[in-house]
Parts: C-alpha cells; structure tokens; sequence
C-alpha cells in the first residue's frame, strides 16, 4: 500500500471570528444612521469602527494561517 500524505486543512477559528466582528461592527455603525443625538452617533461609529477593524484583522489573520498551512 502507498501512504497518502495529503492532510485535510485545519479549521480556523479566526476567519469565522472575524467575520462574525466584522458584520457586528457594520451593524453598530448603521445604527448611527437612526435618529439619536450627535453624541450618541458618534459614539456608535467609533465604537463601530473599533469592532469592524478587530473583525477584519482577526480574519485576515485567519486566513493568512490558513494558507500557510497548504
């Protein structure tokens, strides 16, 4: 018999993480675009911002794992 080395890509945590943040964030940001005082949107968008750049840095991480990998 021949032995097969192929291995099956290991699942990343991050990228669904990520992307989960990443959407969250978008959300909190459309919820500046609701009728609210100025300080309570701005308030939504930093905080937005803040959660959509973890998201997104977490997913890139993810994926770059996962490309090295194969």
């Amino acid at each position: 018999m021949t032995e097969n080395n192929t291995q099956r890509p290991a699942f990343e945590p991050l990228k669904a993480i990520g992307l989960f943040l990443a959407c969250f964030g978008l959300a909190v940001m459309g919820a500046a675009l609701l009728d609210m005082p100025l300080q309570d949107k701005v308030i939504n968008l930093i905080a937005g911002s803040v959660v959509l750049a973890i998201g997104a840095g977490a997913f890139l991480l993810g994926w770059k794992r996962s490309k090295k990998d194969t």
